[in-house]
């Protein structure tokens, strides 16, 4: 991709239709036939957001070298900035207002991405201190460091409105991958030799399509057109030992035997 010059090698994202096709458990994929199911799609969008929830606090956030700020906003008012910004790096909008609202029954998750840690709390109708779910909505320009996911967990992102580009690096390239302290946008090889042998997976995702993203996958989201979109992290059979090797090393003893409970939860009615 020409805006990507400093990859040399890249490869296409895998796609498929549903879960139910097709789903590799180590490498990200493309869902075309799941949003076109839901109550949600394609009525939410940023206009939907402002004129349903325009007094609803959204916080939003921009890294620019390092240095992270943030700001909070009515949506309303926020959808006026999507609009009008001209910031080359502009605020990334996040809120969980879905989960408040009526918008949580109008998209049901696959059952592919079926969560324990949210199924585990529902059940005992107890407070989630996180809660793994989210909608994204930003300007051009908005975009992701390079990371990996919150606890090594896996996620699934479905876009509403606008476009996303995409970068994956499967587990084999986190070697070369400087931790992710790079931009993908102005990095060069002078600086970071090992990204000319990097390979990374690409994607365009276009409204009405999701992605699925397997844990520990570093990964980097670009905002092509002003867009939303909805997602969530998931644990489950597939990569709760992910988890819980994260809370090993971090030395988070209750959130380890946490995990452990309701991994055995679940792992016993199977």
């Amino acid at each position: 991709m020409d805006m990507l010059p400093i990859f040399r090698q890249q490869r296409d994202i895998l796609r498929a239709s549903t879960p139910d096709q097709f789903i590799d458990k180590n490498l990200p994929v493309l869902y075309e036939g799941i949003m076109h199911q839901w109550a949600s799609y394609p009525k939410w969008n940023i206009q939907y957001l402002a004129d349903t929830f325009g007094n609803y606090k959204i916080s939003a956030d921009r890294n620019i070298n390092g240095q992270i700020s943030y700001i909070q906003a009515p949506m309303k008012d926020y959808a006026g900035y999507i609009r009008d910004t001209a910031d080359p790096i502009p605020y990334y909008g996040k809120s969980t207002m879905h989960l408040k609202t009526h918008m949580n029954l109008e998209y049901q998750t696959p059952d592919a991405f079926n969560c324990w840690y949210k199924a585990y709390y529902t059940a005992q109708s107890a407070t989630r201190k996180i809660d793994l779910s989210s909608l994204y909505f930003g300007p051009r320009g908005a975009r992701s460091t390079i990371h990996q996911d919150i606890w090594g967990t896996s996620f699934w992102n479905a876009l509403y409105e606008g476009r996303k580009l995409w970068l994956f690096f499967p587990q084999e390239q986190e070697h070369l991958l400087y931790n992710g302290e790079f931009d993908p946008l102005t990095a060069d090889i002078a600086s970071y030799p090992l990204l000319g042998e990097a390979e990374p997976i690409i994607c365009i995702q276009e409204p009405g399509e999701l992605i699925y993203c397997p844990a520990n996958i570093w990964h980097w989201a670009y905002v092509l057109e002003p867009g939303l979109a909805l997602s969530e992290n998931f644990i489950n059979e597939d990569n709760y030992l992910h988890v819980l090797q994260y809370f090993q090393r971090m030395g988070y003893t209750n959130a380890e035997q946490k995990m452990k409970d309701i991994a055995n939860t679940f792992l016993n009615k199977q």
